[in-house]
């Protein structure tokens, strides 16, 4: 099970605690800042680019990243990036937006840090890899209204995944 939300980006948490019918109690964070729901099985993600906020949840752990599509400077960041992603990724700035979606996507569904771990991932033609290794869960990523988004989640992800206004 995975339910892909989307909302303006205004109290998203509140949101997401009616989405879930949970209080502010149950909402915990890890030691690297992580939220999750105490003593439950829901997992979620939330992430905010420009005026909008995506909501993944999912019965499995889940991470979701969104970026707005617009100009970036990123020639500094592709000094972090192997060459096989620097060549696929070209000076395409969607292309740039979508490997680095699913980076901070995977980041957020297993609770690392984007400082420890960016160094550690590899995602070209598709694939990511963690560790040299192909990374243990399922990605999707792709782009609508003006803004790229990935999901990586250990559940299934829908062929045919919407995203539910709300």
């Amino acid at each position: 099970m995975l339910t892909l939300y989307k909302t303006k980006n205004e109290r998203v948490y509140e949101k997401l605690k009616s989405l879930l019918s949970i209080s502010d109690c149950q909402l915990k964070r890890t030691e690297n800042g992580k939220p999750y729901i105490e003593n439950s099985d829901t997992f979620f993600s939330v992430t905010h680019t420009g005026d909008i906020a995506l909501i993944a949840i999912s019965n499995m752990p889940t991470g979701v990243d969104a970026e707005k599509i617009k100009p970036h400077s990123f020639k500094h960041i592709l000094k972090r990036f192997t060459s096989k992603e620097y060549a696929e990724i070209d000076g395409n700035t969607i292309k740039f937006l979508k490997n680095w979606v699913v980076k901070e996507a995977f980041i957020k569904m297993y609770g690392g840090t984007l400082a420890h771990d960016l160094k550690r991932m590899e995602y070209a033609n598709g694939q990511l890899n963690f560790d040299g290794r192909k990374a243990d869960c399922n990605v999707f990523c792709s782009d609508a209204e003006g803004f790229v988004y990935a999901i990586c989640t250990k559940s299934d992800i829908p062929k045919d995944i919407k995203i539910i206004t709300i």
